[in-house]
């Protein structure tokens, strides 16, 4: 359990929610950053270029490190993400969703991410006047580049095709269903091998190129 030192009130709270039994409500309300959840940032699993937030290992992580009041080790995360994020384990381990004011800073310096924050109105790069414009074409190189020891990447271009044909709610409605395990309806990630509830094994119903 990590307790910050200069919240010395809160942390009184803590110990009293513990002893009467609410021990988990605090949790959910105080963050690990010291702030109270209703100050801070709502989760947000679209992205401008089609990838699913709601799937990410790192948000994941970040998400469970709030509930637990724990901290998020580099170590944890997928061999993919160890291995092929340059941030590294010097990076802070936070990240509301790309289309949030904080993001993970791998994903802060994403050419398609600033571009769209710039236009404000643009939900996908569909949406932009310019597209495809080289800042897409060279994404979409970098890419293709990437698929071999980022999978995911593949799921891009096609959910940017369906958030057209289908609208974002629709979308995300899809995908929050298809990121869950078959057998016990927990959420699992993009780099989830087993199911973390039921243990239940989750390769054989990822296809990154339909999902």
């Amino acid at each position: 359990m990590i307790l910050h030192g200069r919240y010395k009130f809160n942390k009184n709270i803590f110990l009293l929610f513990q002893t009467i039994g609410i021990e988990r409500i605090f949790r959910l309300w105080y963050g690990k950053s010291g702030k109270w959840v209703g100050s801070m940032e709502e989760f947000k699993y679209d992205t401008y270029c089609g990838l699913y937030c709601g799937a990410c290992d790192i948000m994941a992580a970040f998400k469970k490190s709030t509930v637990e009041n724990t901290k998020p080790q580099w170590e944890d995360l997928p061999v993919e993400f160890r291995k092929n994020i340059p941030a590294g384990k010097a990076a802070e381990f936070i990240c509301y969703g790309c289309k949030s004011d904080t993001v993970f800073i791998g994903c802060s310096k994403c050419l398609i991410r600033n571009c769209a924050k710039e236009k404000m109105q643009v939900e996908t790069c569909f949406d932009c006047g310019k597209f495809p414009c080289l800042k897409f074409r060279v994404f979409g190189f970098i890419r293709k580049l990437m698929e071999k020891k980022l999978p995911h990447l593949k799921s891009a271009h096609r959910n940017q095709l369906t958030i057209q044909e289908k609208g974002l709610a629709v979308w995300l409605h899809q995908q929050e269903a298809l990121w869950k395990c078959p057998q016990c309806r927990t959420d699992f990630t993009w780099y989830s091998q087993t199911c973390p509830k039921c243990g239940n094994e989750l390769e054989s119903v990822k296809d990154f190129r339909l999902i």
